[in-house]
């Protein structure tokens, strides 16, 4: 049985104290106005939310993901659905763990609904039912403003226009690139696309080992699929058996609803292999553009898909937060209602620990991290890295140029307002309210 934590004490953090280092950072001759006179400075979550909405951006209507979610009155039906089922899913459990009334958190959810754009997900993901997490909501970030233009805004007013475009949908241009700049990647053995393999003749000898399937343009674990190498040039691919002929022909007849890729299948650093049985996990890695124009990483967890673990049965993505500096892991948090209340010192199903390892090769995943940022992204303002820690070393598997914020602040138990995130972020918000406050002034004059 895993172990369950006790949920640590929240510490108080000055929201207005800046990153080790920040304070002397003013290589845009931009001093924050709350600093200048001695002000606490605004709440990160609260100014992005405000700024994104002040300034003049078309929203890219990526949350909800529906488009027809924001038309005329349906972003307000979009908030009760998710009032509705996330408190039916999850204030039982809230209840019974903290003695928390369900009709108290109905109304506490309205309120933080429309006035914060804190919904019901939100709500329960952050906790803010807890007096401590409620005292510091304004730091959280969520989807609203940073998937619908917040981040692409901040691209588009401060990243170099003169680089060149990073193009890291395509996993087959993606990792070429990455063995263009010697970095380290996974070589794709083959590609099928509509139906049609490339190279039309795939060298038998890469064949025989295990492999794995992904999506050539999907995101994340979409068109995952382990395919066991029996021997003798046969294949179980789910629940059925190939030649390697028939493989190959059922790959092909896959493509033709959605390309893939064929890849070597990889494995997990013994000293972390005891949190997964099947899947590769990934190390999400934040990397963001610094005061100073360089990438610098932010924020990273180790993540373990449940979905891609057949004798498990679950459908939890868990994740532990890396601390930057030693490459501990923390406490294991999950993504679903029936986890929200939970977090564990010690895997649930393999009972394997998780609170206190030391990631092998995290001074070289951070390295990674930034040397892609620097060699493939430089358009990008902030990229969130999927890296494998494999025996022999970090591996790229891809990068996210919108990456979630929503689970990484729950897994850190921290708003992105109180971490170098934040610190970095209120930098360049800055810039961007200085080029409101230009324009209101040019169209005033």
């Amino acid at each position: 049985m895993a172990e369950q934590a006790e949920l640590p004490p929240v510490t108080e953090i000055d929201s207005s104290a800046g990153a080790q280092g920040g304070d002397d950072i003013v290589s845009y001759g931009i001093v924050p106005k709350a600093r200048a006179f001695g002000l606490p400075r605004e709440p990160l979550g609260d100014r992005a939310r405000r700024v994104f909405q002040e300034w003049p951006v078309n929203s890219t209507r990526l949350d909800p993901g529906h488009p027809w979610a924001h038309i005329w009155i349906a972003p307000f039906l979009v908030d009760v659905a998710r009032l509705l089922i996330w408190w039916w899913q999850t204030a039982g459990r809230v209840s019974k763990a903290t003695g928390i009334a369900r009709r108290f958190q109905f109304f506490d959810i309205i309120r933080m609904t429309w006035p914060h754009r804190f919904h019901g997900q939100i709500y329960y993901m952050f906790e803010l039912y807890r007096p401590e997490e409620k005292a510091r909501r304004g730091e959280y970030l969520t989807r609203w403003e940073t998937k619908n233009g917040l981040i692409r805004l901040l691209r588009q007013q401060f990243i170099d226009k003169s680089v060149a475009r990073s193009n890291m949908r395509d996993k087959v241009a993606f990792t070429v690139s990455l063995a263009k700049h010697g970095l380290p990647g996974i070589p794709i053995i083959a590609s099928f696309d509509r139906g049609k393999p490339t190279p039309a003749e795939i060298d038998p000898k890469l064949l025989r080992q295990d492999l794995f399937t992904k999506l050539r343009a999907g995101k994340g674990a979409q068109g995952a699929g382990l395919i066991r190498y029996l021997g003798d040039d046969r294949y179980r691919y789910g629940s059925r058996e190939f030649d390697c002929a028939g493989l190959l022909q059922q790959l092909a007849k896959q493509s033709e609803r959605a390309n893939l890729i064929l890849l070597p299948r990889l494995t997990n650093h013994p000293d972390i292999a005891g949190l997964a049985v099947e899947t590769l996990m990934a190390v999400r890695t934040f990397s963001m553009i610094n005061e100073r124009g360089q990438p610098e990483v932010v924020f990273a967890m180790l993540r373990v898909l449940g979905k891609l673990e057949p004798t498990w049965h679950s459908r939890v993505e868990w994740a532990a937060a890396i601390d930057l500096e030693t490459g501990e892991l923390g406490l294991l948090a999950g993504d679903v209602p029936e986890e929200f209340t939970r977090r564990y010192t010690h895997h649930p199903f393999t009972g394997y620990p998780v609170q206190g390892v030391i990631l092998p090769y995290w001074q070289e995943v951070k390295a990674t991290a930034l040397a892609v940022h620097r060699q493939l992204a430089m358009d990008r303002f902030v990229v969130g890295w999927d890296i494998a820690v494999t025996p022999t070393g970090p591996r790229v598997l891809e990068g996210n140029v919108l990456p979630d914020v929503t689970f990484p602040q729950r897994v850190g138990h921290r708003p992105f307002g109180q971490t170098r995130y934040g610190e970095i972020l209120h930098y360049h918000l800055d810039r961007v309210e200085l080029l409101l406050k230009e324009r209101a002034a040019k169209a005033g004059a």
